[in-house]
């Protein structure tokens, strides 16, 4: 028996690899030293097996692949092993690992029964690899810090971020009555996105700094935003659908932008625009 179905019908036994060892020790006669690997190897193997059903998320699957990674060192002409580990690394969402070690099996195993089956894997698996790369593109459009201006007419700061593929927004929640050159209040929420559109919902206070106290009720606005290229974002927020635009900002101009008053951005932004 050569296979048996564990993750996505796919993953390998270590039933072929025992066979491998018989023959090896048998034309190598390197007998003790051999059969020592060989069982170090399958050690690995098999707990990479236990990670595997016991993962739950794709963050799971990262002892499933240090230890298969372990059993390719120990045996690295075992083609199982790179079967396993590029399917587990598809599972980790590391797609180039995945087609690498996929294409590792098939030139150890150029006549394996599932040769061709293996085959349209990959090609499904670089298709994949192509859009997620794609889509890391558009991710890393939005990080930085952006400056807009929109219905209340006063420039705000807005400051997207990247955690493991979802995007963040760190926003200022309250506006100074008086001067913008001191700026506190900062909240972090996660952000909705569909392609180059994104969605979110901010919570903005207006604080007189005369009076030292903050003036009405909290301000909720929902924005719509798209990615028009990769310095300009354009849509609408508030719920009167006011229209809004942000521009990012440039490399080490960031600190600069927080000592400006309100009429130094206003130049800056329509010089831009």
């Amino acid at each position: 028996m050569r296979v048996t179905r564990t993750i996505t019908g796919m993953i390998k036994s270590a039933a072929s690899f025992l066979s491998f060892c018989i023959i090896f020790l048998v034309l190598s006669s390197a007998d003790t030293f051999a059969e020592a690997i060989a069982d170090d190897a399958k050690r690995h193997f098999d707990r990479g097996m236990a990670a595997v059903e016991m993962a739950k998320t794709p963050a799971d699957y990262e002892k499933a692949i240090q230890e298969f990674e372990r059993a390719a060192q120990l045996a690295p002409q075992w083609p199982d092993v790179y079967y396993n580990l590029g399917l587990v690394q598809e599972k980790a969402e590391k797609y180039n690992d995945a087609v690498e070690n996929l294409k590792q099996y098939l030139r150890l195993a150029p006549d394996a029964g599932d040769a061709e089956a293996v085959k349209s894997h990959i090609n499904k698996l670089e298709y994949i690899k192509e859009q997620s790369e794609k889509q890391d593109a558009i991710i890393g459009s939005f990080v930085g810090t952006w400056i807009g201006l929109g219905g209340n007419s006063r420039p705000q700061f807005f400051m997207f971020s990247e955690e493991g593929g979802q995007l963040y927004l760190t926003y200022e929640t309250t506006h100074i009555i008086g001067t913008s050159r001191e700026r506190f209040g900062w909240h972090k929420v996660p952000v909705a996105r569909q392609g180059r559109h994104i969605k979110f919902t901010t919570e903005f206070k207006i604080y007189n700094r005369s009076s030292r106290q903050y003036v009405g009720d909290t301000i909720n606005s929902d924005y719509n935003l798209e990615l028009k290229d990769s310095d300009t974002l354009k849509g609408t927020a508030g719920t009167k659908g006011e229209y809004y635009y942000f521009l990012k900002a440039r490399d080490g101009e960031r600190s600069s932008l927080w000592r400006m008053d309100d009429a130094s951005l206003f130049r800056l932004l329509f010089k831009r625009e």
